[in-house]
């Protein structure tokens, strides 16, 4: 899965994947970003890396003061 972010100006970002549960998957980003595109890519592994099932998800992408959440679905 490739995620593109876009940042009006320099802040810190968080991007992580959660089941349905709340429970955080993974972390995708954890970094101070400059202004511009950022590409991230996810390989639908979990932070200890295996491989997670097919389902709901959702990206949670915090940056600055905006916080915003999209539903995912990976396909097995």
């Amino acid at each position: 899965c490739r995620i593109e972010l876009a940042l009006p100006s320099e802040r810190q970002v968080f991007l992580g994947v959660y089941d349905v549960s709340g429970r955080r998957i993974a972390t995708l980003v954890d970094a101070r970003l400059a202004a511009g595109r950022h590409p991230v890519g996810w390989t639908g592994r979990d932070a200890a890396g295996a491989r997670i099932r097919g389902g709901v998800y959702f990206l949670r992408l915090d940056a600055g003061r905006e916080t915003k959440v999209q539903k995912i679905i990976r396909l097995e």
